[in-house]
C-alpha cells in the first residue's frame, strides 16, 4: 500500500479584494510586509482556478519571521463578485485570521487611523489573552491576540533563577494565572523546587 502524502505546513491564505493598494495599506498597518507584487494571467493560471481568461494582481503579504502568508488578489478579468465581507461573525464561508501582537493598544490604533472599525471591544479572556476583531479595507476581518500572562512567566522565571522562589509576587504570578499553560509551568517549577 503506498504511504500517505505528510502535510508539510500551511503556505498561505488567499483574500480577493477590490483595491490591492488598500488592502496592502490595511496589512502593512497591523505588521506584515509586502513580500511581492505581481500579475497572474494565462492559461496556466485559468487551469488552476477554473476561469479561463483570467488576469489578476497578486500581493503577497509576509509576516515577520517569514512563517505566515495572505495571498491578496485583485482580478481584473473576469470582474471579482460581490461575498459576505459586511456579514455578522456568524455567517458561514470565511470567517477571519487571526494575529498575534505584542502591543495590542498602539497597534488597534494605526488600522482605525486610516478608517477601520473596531467590531465589538478590546475583551480580557481570563489571564491569559487580550482578544479582539477589527474591519479594515473593504469590510476585511482580521482578529488580533495579545498574550498576557507571557510577560508575568518571564518575570516569574527571571526570579526563580536569580532571586528564589521564596519571592512571594512570582509564587503569585506562576499560580494565579487560570490557563492550561500555567498548570504545566507550576508543575514544572516544584518538580525543580522538589529536586533542590
Amino acid at each position: 500500500m503506498a504511504e500517505k502524502s505528510g502535510l508539510i505546513r500551511m503556505d498561505n491564505i488567499g483574500i480577493v479584494v477590490g483595491s490591492l493598494d488598500n488592502a496592502i495599506t490595511f496589512f502593512e498597518e497591523i505588521g506584515l510586509k509586502l513580500e511581492g507584487r505581481g500579475m497572474a494571467e494565462g492559461e496556466w493560471a485559468g487551469r488552476i482556478t477554473g476561469l479561463s481568461g483570467q488576469r489578476v494582481e497578486i500581493a503577497m503579504m509576509v509576516t515577520p519571521g517569514g512563517n505566515g502568508r495572505s495571498e491578496l488578489s485583485s482580478f481584473l478579468e473576469p470582474k471579482a463578485i460581490e461575498g459576505h465581507r459586511t456579514a455578522p461573525v456568524n455567517a458561514l464561508g470565511y470567517l477571519r485570521a487571526m494575529f498575534t501582537v505584542t502591543d495590542m493598544d498602539e497597534l488597534v490604533e494605526r488600522p482605525l487611523a486610516q478608517g477601520a472599525d473596531l467590531v465589538g471591544e478590546i475583551v480580557q479572556y481570563e489571564n491569559a489573552y487580550r482578544l479582539c476583531n477589527v474591519r479594515g479595507a473593504e469590510g476585511l476581518l482580521v482578529g488580533l491576540s495579545t498574550a498576557t500572562v507571557v510577560k508575568d512567566y518571564f518575570l516569574a522565571l527571571f526570579n526563580i533563577c536569580f532571586i528564589g522562589w521564596a519571592s512571594h509576587s512570582c509564587q503569585r504570578m506562576i499560580l494565579s494565572a487560570n490557563c492550561r499553560t500555567s498548570r504545566y509551568l507550576e508543575a514544572f517549577l516544584m518538580a525543580i523546587i522538589a529536586e533542590e
